[in-house]
C-alpha cells in the first residue's frame, strides 16, 4: 500500500499500521504505487476505522510476485516476529 494516500497516511500517524513487511524484504510494504493494497487498506479503514492493519507486501507495482519469493516467505511469517508479536489493543 501506499503510505502516501491521505486514508493511509492518516491511520500510520493514529498508529494503527502495527506491522509491514515486503516478501522478499526488498519489497517496500509502504510504497506501494499499483494501487490495490492501498484501495483494500483504504475500503477497510471507512469500515472500521480503528482497525489495526499488518501489511504484507508479496507482489511489485506490475502486479508480478518475485520469483524467489514464491510464497514461501509468507508461509513462514505465521511464526515471525511480523505476527507474533502483535496484540489486539484491547488486551485480549
Amino acid at each position: 500500500m501506499n503510505e502516501e494516500h491521505p486514508d493511509i497516511s492518516e491511520a500510520k500517524k493514529k498508529g494503527l499500521i502495527v506491522a509491514s513487511q515486503g516478501f522478499p524484504e526488498n519489497l517496500d510494504p509502504l510504497k506501494d504505487k499499483d494501487g490495490h493494497g492501498t484501495h483494500a487498506a483504504s475500503v477497510l479503514l471507512k469500515t472500521a476505522p480503528n482497525a489495526a492493519l499488518l501489511i504484507a507486501r508479496v507482489a511489485d507495482n506490475k502486479r508480478q510476485i518475485p520469483q524467489i519469493n514464491d510464497y514461501s516467505a509468507v508461509e513462514k511469517a505465521s511464526t515471525s516476529k511480523f505476527i507474533t508479536n502483535v496484540r489486539p489493543s484491547n488486551g485480549r
